[in-house]
């Protein structure tokens, strides 16, 4: 396997990485808004949907909705879902990157000093072809 074809692995693995972690984030916290974080607020870590109960509807266009949903009016604070979602981010990114550090640390290929029949000792690399 070549330099280059290693290098096109690596260049699809951060593609990867790079389209799938904040897809995966937004879908976190939107799942998210399923966790009843206080009263009648959902989200974690903070809650960006609340529900509000009662027959007192915003004037405007939304106020037909709210009748229809029988007073249940959700209420979305798309601020704290940004949020939420750059924190899931991050926290994606860190363990992705940092499980990389202590992989690359465990498995850094390293010499193996053997003797040879000179009684001398001789360095070999444990990777193959060397």
């Amino acid at each position: 396997m070549g330099t280059s074809a290693l290098a096109g692995k690596r260049r699809r693995w951060r593609v990867l990485v790079y389209a799938l972690v904040p897809a995966l984030a937004i879908l976190a916290a939107w799942l998210s808004g399923s966790i009843e974080t206080s009263f009648f607020e959902y989200g974690f870590p903070f809650p960006w949907k609340t529900v509000s109960f009662g027959w007192v509807c915003p004037p405007g266009p939304e106020e037909i909705a709210c009748f229809l949903m029988r007073g249940q009016w959700i209420v979305y604070d798309w601020s704290f879902f940004v949020l939420d979602t750059v924190l899931y981010a991050a926290l994606s990114y860190a363990a992705i990157f940092g499980s990389h550090v202590v992989m690359v640390k465990l498995f850094r290929r390293k010499t193996l000093r053997l003797p040879n029949r000179a009684g001398g000792i001789r360095e070999c690399l444990t990777r193959r072809g060397s």
